[in-house]
């Protein structure tokens, strides 16, 4: 195409023209119409920002209602709201708002969950959106030292369940379901923070259904090395020793923030946070921990503590696979070592089955069995 003619990029909520064309139809078949939607659509609006047209940023969407082909946004029985949700999150990095102070109500704090002494320097954080996966992770944790749970509402009663019986002194934080553990844990920071906390390590409850049964196996590989790192006393250690070290992820899940950038809304939301923080741009070689379970020093998140503004920019959960904030703090939280000039590094089962700590990790590049990689 000739770089003088205008392009006006386009995305398509669906396609099936079968019914004006029996026998010969066209259809355009995706395992998750809102998730293949909003990709189609981030990509296309990141083009649209970068390439404006005479100063206009236009992106073309087939259709509001062509019922006849299957193109519609207008909500169905089948998929009810989800594509007009899908178009919010994937245009969300580029609009335009007053920006406002949060409303997240200060949690009510029983007697029994008084902030701890920071005595222990390092901190382990759980988000627990699946309160029967939070024991999984409980089980490999020292328990005597100081542990926050954050959890939704719907999910309180059972998570206060559980740590009563494994866990009495943790703390128990209960936020609104959004923003998935990312929110929480920035809710969390300033109480972190003036606890007088250095290290924390942060875990989840990950599921991943879209990874067809695999979940379980992806959690196991992303917190079972920091959880024994813990358990075993090195995590404050490990920081010690290495003054460049800024964060820790198991080993073969730190991932080339370029080549693993995700889809459009990622880089868009990423360009919007570092604008808005004052942060420079991330740097070509910065990498990340794949699924936002970590170690880190507590200094690295200072860019973002009070920020009380960023955390209205949280869409609602839809389930969607990439492209949301969530996953551009995923990878900001990686790109925040870079611009601190520190190290991420891995621990993961060495020889003899002991622990072997990489203070310098080389970002993967290469295949990675639950990400793809840009471009495949």
């Amino acid at each position: 195409m000739a770089a003088d003619v205008p392009l006006f990029p386009g995305a398509c909520a669906g396609f099936d023209d079968t019914p004006l064309r029996p026998g010969s139809g066209r259809i355009l078949v995706a395992a998750d119409p809102a998730d293949a939607f909003a990709r189609w659509l981030s990509e296309a609006a990141s083009l649209a920002h970068e390439r404006p047209v005479a100063g206009e940023r236009f992106v073309f969407v087939n259709a509001w209602n062509d019922w006849g082909q299957g193109a519609h946004l207008e909500p169905d029985q089948r998929l009810g709201h989800a594509l007009l949700r899908a178009a919010a999150s994937a245009l969300a990095p580029y609009e335009v708002r007053a920006e406002r102070a949060s409303s997240e109500p200060a949690p009510a704090t029983p007697a029994a969950d008084q902030p701890q002494s920071a005595s222990a320097a390092c901190v382990t954080v759980i988000h627990a959106f699946y309160p029967d996966l939070l024991e999984r992770l409980l089980d490999g944790l020292d328990l005597a030292a100081p542990l926050y749970v954050t959890v939704p509402p719907e999910g309180e009663a059972a998570v206060r369940e559980i740590l009563g019986r494994l866990a009495p002194t943790a703390q128990v934080r209960v936020y609104e379901n959004r923003g998935r553990d990312v929110r929480p844990f920035l809710l969390l920071l300033p109480e972190l923070q003036a606890e007088g906390f250095s290290v924390v390590l942060k875990l989840h409850t990950k599921r991943s259904p879209h990874h067809a049964g695999r979940g379980a196996d992806w959690l196991a590989q992303l917190s079972a090395p920091l959880s024994r790192l813990q358990r075993e006393g090195g995590l404050l250690p490990a920081f010690a020793e290495h003054d460049d070290l800024g964060m820790l992820g198991a080993a073969g899940h730190v991932l080339d923030g370029a080549t693993y950038a995700g889809v459009a809304g990622n880089r868009a939301w990423i360009r919007r946070l570092c604008r808005h923080l004052d942060l420079p741009d991330l740097p070509a070689d910065y990498g990340y921990v794949a699924g936002t379970m970590f170690a880190a020093r507590l200094t690295l998140f200072a860019p973002l503590v009070g920020r009380s503004e960023v955390l209205e920019w949280f869409e609602p959960d839809m389930g969607l696979t990439d492209g949301t904030l969530a996953h551009a703090f995923e990878r900001l939280f990686g790109g925040l070592a870079a611009l601190a000039g520190q190290t991420i590094g891995t621990v993961g089962e060495g020889e003899g089955g002991r622990l072997e700590l990489v203070p310098q990790a080389q970002p993967l590049r290469r295949a990675y069995a639950f990400a793809p990689r840009d471009g495949d």
